[in-house]
């Protein structure tokens, strides 16, 4: 009997710090939506989030005269002659998700411009850049088991791939950083474990690198554009603390001889915004683009849809990676 009282005691506190990491119950997600803020120079690390701005998959669905778009998520921008290109993931109802495109003048309004680039499988995290003259994107394809570079020769359209940078991996949201002299890749397998590869060159090939401060679990996934703001190189990841997509925090990379050091600067720089009910669940992804006078900031939440959910199994999982133990 006493070793059966023991058992439930110790089964009782193990289940109150697994709840209190990452929630047993939480609300179901009713779909994400994407939005956007231009702020004052000096602003960017105390910006809040518009009550406005919002591009919703119903939104989306009115213009298409359908009902296929389930979500808008992972909104990543770019200027080139004076107009500004968001692409974002669209997830299509029964299928998988595509990557779309929004154009807007500077200081406009976002307008809808179709589809860029689908597949035979899941696309996400549209990463576009410019290296010289050339346009990349390197979305999240982990479906294809591979990390694929795209190019274009009519930005914003008709992107080919170009180049498998890591084969037979199933990485999500693999991240760039450009520095003069090589190129990083951060990114997170499906138990949660931060890589870094580096390169001299985007074709790569791109190389392994051990020496970096350890990130799993909660807070190890990217969730956006490496961005640089007074002096300092800030890499957004997602924390799932009251279950996926709860927020973004920031951490500073620091670069000590070889070795790579990740700071937390930011706890929750985007979390769950009660005034919004597009995000109301939470937020997980965002991206900074820098102006002469100013940032323009993307982001995506989640809305709940009132019920909720018995999430076991992702708690159990979520503390076991934590605890090195799955």
């Amino acid at each position: 009997m006493k070793k059966f009282k023991y058992f439930i005691l110790i089964l009782s506190v193990i289940v109150i710090y697994f709840n209190y990491n990452y929630p047993f119950f939480i609300y179901e997600s009713k779909g994400w939506s994407v939005g956007w803020r231009f702020i004052a120079k000096d602003s960017l690390l105390n910006f809040k989030v518009s009550q406005n701005n919002i591009l919703t998959s119903k939104y989306l669905n009115s213009l298409n005269q359908n009902k296929e778009s389930i979500f808008l998520a992972d909104p990543f921008v770019i200027e080139h002659n004076n107009k500004i290109y968001l692409f974002v993931e669209n997830q299509i109802v029964n299928d998988n998700a595509r990557i779309d495109l929004f154009t807007a003048e500077i200081g406009e309004n976002f307008i809808y411009k179709g589809t860029v680039l689908d597949e035979d499988f899941h696309l996400s995290y549209p990463q576009v850049f410019k290296e010289g003259d050339k346009f990349y994107m390197i979305p999240e394809a982990k479906r294809s088991n591979n990390v694929l570079l795209y190019e274009t020769q009519n930005f914003p359209y008709d992107w080919k791939i170009k180049d498998t940078l890591i084969k037979n991996v199933r990485y999500k949201d693999p991240t760039i950083l450009s520095l003069l002299n090589k190129k990083l890749m951060f990114a997170v397998d499906d138990k949660l474990n931060l890589f870094v590869y580096e390169s001299d060159k985007i074709e790569g090939p791109w190389n392994f690198k051990i020496k970096c401060t350890k990130l799993r679990g909660n807070e190890a996934r990217g969730a956006g554009r490496i961005f640089s703001y007074k002096d300092k190189l800030y890499i957004p990841v997602q924390n799932l603390s009251k279950g996926y997509g709860t927020g973004v925090s920031l951490y500073a990379i620091n670069f000590i001889e070889d070795k790579i050091e990740f700071i937390k600067e930011k706890h929750l720089f985007l979390k769950p915004q009660n005034k919004n009910k597009f995000f109301n669940k939470g937020m997980h992804h965002l991206d900074v683009l820098e102006f002469s006078n100013g940032y323009l900031v993307v982001y995506d939440g989640d809305e709940e849809n009132g019920n909720i959910n018995f999430n076991w199994k992702r708690t159990i999982k979520y503390n076991l990676i934590d605890l090195g133990l799955y």
